[in-house]
């Protein structure tokens, strides 16, 4: 574990020192993401109490206008963010890896003798692990840490809102899911 979060720091400080913002707005963006689930499902209920309530003539339509607009923005939100990480963020950062990183590894290829470079399997050893280390960093950053961060603020905040609804009720959602683990 502590092999993996510190190839997390290392490869966040790369991308940091080269597009600060970006890594920024990324965390921020996942952490909105996964308040959207439960706000959604908050929105949800409200557009349907509300509408059978407009229906019924218990409740003014301009009263109900706004959880239509939480409504859409939520449901538009995901795709603009999924739009920003898989086509900016993705993009943008497997150029800073392949150029920041490469340097490193650059750096590292240069202590190597002389004769491993005329073998033609230690260069192939070289090349596989340069591109594996390429693309397992491509998958740390962002996705693992896009769908981490989203995923566990969403579940939070999902068990949260069924706790709020009985507090019991949390306990028979966990049961199955720590049934399931053991």
């Amino acid at each position: 574990m502590k092999r993996i979060l510190t190839a997390y720091k290392d490869l966040i400080n790369i991308i940091y020192k080269e597009a600060p913002l970006m890594v920024v707005l990324t965390i921020l963006f996942a952490i909105i993401g996964g308040l959207l689930t439960p706000l959604g499902i908050f929105v949800n209920q409200r557009i349907f109490d509300g509408g059978l309530a407009v229906a019924g003539g218990d409740m003014a339509f301009s009263d109900y206008f706004s959880y239509l607009v939480l409504f859409v923005i939520i449901a538009l939100l995901p795709t603009l963010f999924n739009g920003y990480i898989w086509n900016y963020v993705e993009n943008t950062s497997l150029l800073i890896l392949r150029t920041a990183y490469k340097s490193r590894m650059l750096q590292k290829l240069k202590t190597m003798k002389y004769e491993h470079y005329e073998n033609e399997q230690s260069m192939e050893i070289i090349d596989k692990a340069y591109h594996r280390a390429e693309n397992a960093a491509r998958h740390l950053w962002p996705m693992y840490v896009w769908m981490w961060i989203s995923s566990v603020i969403g579940s939070i905040g999902v068990l949260i809102y069924v706790a709020n609804i009985r507090w019991w009720l949390l306990i028979t959602v966990l049961y199955h899911f720590f049934w399931k683990l053991t």
